[in-house]
């Protein structure tokens, strides 16, 4: 499969997982593992409490975007016995998934969730309270985020092509 098919299916299967699994972070993780064929059961249990800016504040690095930078550090990130050997090797992944980043700013003018939901919506939420969780949730924010998601999943695959030389 090609990059832009897998690109295609990451962005794809991040829409789809987001109604399954509604936190931004844990649906691109797996949306890009799955695209990619990669284990990452103990990644996306991990990438739950990063999902609304962490921990729902909102305050934090959107959660789309810190998924799509957990799947780029789990695709080039050395392990930790690697690390010695090759020191610079981290520089690649800040790289790759600040080329993430920017793409991601550039097209939502913003990177943390609240700033996100204020481009989407034209307020934020504070999803900790339970008034406006359900204002949230019957704002139709699942077809709003999916684009959110599914950009963030297939920038993501395209800087792993990018980094890898492909």
């Amino acid at each position: 499969m090609g990059l832009r098919e897998l690109a295609n299916r990451a962005d794809r299967l991040a829409r789809e997982y987001l109604h399954k699994y509604y936190g931004c972070s844990q649906t691109v993780l797996a949306a890009v593992a799955d695209a990619l064929g990669l284990e990452a059961e103990q990644v996306f249990k991990a990438m739950v409490g990063l999902a609304g800016g962490v921990g729902i504040t909102g305050w934090g690095t959107c959660g789309a975007l810190a998924g799509a930078a957990a799947a780029v550090s789990l695709c080039l990130a050395p392990d930790r016995a690697s690390y010695e050997q090759d020191p610079e090797a981290r520089f690649r992944v800040y790289q790759a998934t600040a080329r993430v980043a920017e793409k991601f700013k550039a097209h939502f003018g913003a990177v943390t969730c609240w700033e996100v939901q204020v481009g989407l919506f034209g307020r934020h939420f504070d999803l900790r309270d339970p008034e406006q969780l359900r204002e949230f949730l019957d704002s139709g924010f699942i077809w709003r985020c999916e684009e959110v998601v599914g950009l963030a999943a297939r920038w993501a695959v395209e800087a792993i092509a990018e980094a890898q030389g492909e």
